[in-house]
């Protein structure tokens, strides 16, 4: 399940938190209170813990996160030294296997002691624990390689936490992978273990990352480098690179034996858009979705905004829209500031002066379908195709057919955006896009990464900002947009 942060943040689209926090105090003191300035915004903010009001609404519908859940095992057995629970299913498992051990969180793996120690203490039992601490991508998740690490070490200050010996065992062959690729990873292991200066961490990948070669032989590896452009157009030339291998791919292989690997989904998305322009059917479950395109929320937002003009959350989805897609080179706040305090009539006159001409009482007397479409042509979102827009439409046109009118079309988005997709059945000859997450695990004749080796660099970094005095310190997105808290 996800929390309310990632629900609100999702529901906002692409807005960040400093964004939103720049609109509200700008909403406050031009419509609310005129006469208000910086201090006395100041003077009025409440700071709160949100903490009891989530564990009330979670006490009253009944639920936990599942994140949750490592954390309330251990409150309840820290003080047990064999609780009853785990003595209870001890007696029903006999022989455990942990896999991917290398991502197991110290939490975790303290809460499982007490079970398994209880199992080993019986006749007839094991435990197998399976991993690579090379291949460590839950650190995120609290994933502690060093702890699988520490438990399969031979020196005399590794840890044993039961009362039986451990032994170790090394897989020396590789039975997946073709040679080529294997002595690829076996250079690449040596040439970095050179850079690293924790003596654990530089034995892992010098003297134990030697794989052995099966009978597969052949195989291919190819590392390219591109010219950096501007910051924006990144994602862009990645997807075009993607674009270039696809286009010459040999005539042995089939778009279903590929799979583009990325980190981030926006990444996936810019690489889905392209690949869907130029006719290459694709299949992913997380970038095809239509509730990941800005387009398709601002159609949402706009028709929102338009039934429920004193709706300000989708005013402000519209702006930062606006100002992005428009490439409007006005600071975002001064922005904000001329249209906040507008009514919808003076708002839709007003933004005219972006290119923008929408007649709002032809759009009051036109069925659900053309609406949307005077959106799309008023804001020119379709200049280029866009399947997700293309695909949103042929939604509202089955919803119009039911008689649906644009409260029914925003309840319904509601209630489905997160299944609703650009259609590309599992069984068609698509390639695949898949963050490296929902990738483990799995193996494809070709993998493409198309993305910046940064690994060093935070995804969605954040800061503890004080910025005026007097002022709560509070947590804010560390972008491009910072400056404008001074």
């Amino acid at each position: 399940m996800l929390d309310f942060s990632e629900e609100q943040g999702r529901q906002r689209g692409s807005s960040s938190l400093l964004d939103l926090v720049i609109f509200c105090v700008i909403f406050w003191t031009t419509v609310i209170f005129p006469g208000w300035n910086v201090e006395h915004v100041k003077r009025h903010l409440v700071t709160f813990d949100a903490k009891p009001i989530d564990f009330a609404i979670k006490t009253d519908q009944n639920f936990r996160f599942h994140s949750e859940f490592n954390q309330l095992i251990s409150e309840e057995i820290q003080n047990q030294p064999a609780p009853f629970i785990y003595e209870r299913i001890g007696q029903k498992f006999m022989h455990f296997f942990i896999d991917e051990m290398q991502d197991t969180s110290i939490l975790q793996w303290q809460n499982l002691i007490p079970l398994i120690g209880n199992a080993l203490s019986q006749e007839y039992t094991s435990l197998l624990l399976v991993g690579d601490g090379k291949q460590a991508i839950y650190r995120w998740r609290g994933g502690k390689a060093e702890q699988f690490i520490g438990l399969g070490s031979d020196n005399d200050e590794s840890v044993n936490p039961f009362l039986i010996p451990k032994e170790v065992l090394a897989l020396e062959t590789n039975y997946r992978s073709y040679s080529e690729i294997i002595k690829f990873n076996n250079e690449l292991s040596l040439h970095v273990s050179k850079f690293i200066h924790e003596p654990t961490y530089r034995a892992l990948f010098h003297q134990k990352s030697f794989q052995k070669e099966n009978e597969k032989k052949g195989g291919h590896v190819s590392i390219s480098f591109l010219e950096k452009e501007e910051e924006t157009a990144d994602a862009n030339i990645y997807a075009r690179k993607v674009l270039e291998i696809i286009q010459h791919l040999d005539d042995g292989y089939d778009l279903n034996d590929v799979c583009v690997l990325v980190r981030k989904k926006k990444e996936g998305i810019a690489v889905a858009h392209l690949l869907s322009e130029n006719d290459i059917e694709i299949v992913s479950s997380e970038t095809l979705l239509l509730a990941n395109s800005s387009k398709v929320n601002f159609l949402i937002n706009f028709m929102r905004y338009i039934l429920f003009s004193n709706d300000q959350e989708s005013l402000f989805n519209v702006l930062c829209f606006l100002h992005d897609f428009l490439e409007v080179t006005e600071e975002k706040h001064l922005f904000f500031e001329k249209y906040v305090h507008l009514d919808i009539y003076d708002f839709v006159e007003e933004i005219e002066q972006l290119g923008c001409v929408f007649d709002l009482l032809e759009y009051h007397q036109l069925p659900l379908y053309e609406k949307v479409e005077q959106i799309i042509r008023t804001f020119q979102l379709q200049e280029t195709p866009d399947a997700y827009v293309q695909f949103f439409l042929d939604e509202v046109l089955t919803q119009q057919k039911k008689e649906a009118d644009v409260q029914d079309i925003l309840d319904f988005w509601n209630e489905k955006k997160n299944q609703l997709s650009v259609v590309s059945p599992e069984n068609k000859n698509a390639l695949r896009i898949m963050t490296i997450h929902k990738s483990k695990g799995l193996e494809f004749p070709i993998v493409i990464f198309p993305c910046d080796l940064d690994i060093y660099k935070e995804i969605k970094p954040k800061v503890w900002l004080k910025a005026l005095e007097n002022f709560p310190e509070f947590m804010v997105n560390f972008n491009k947009d910072l400056p404008l808290t001074g």
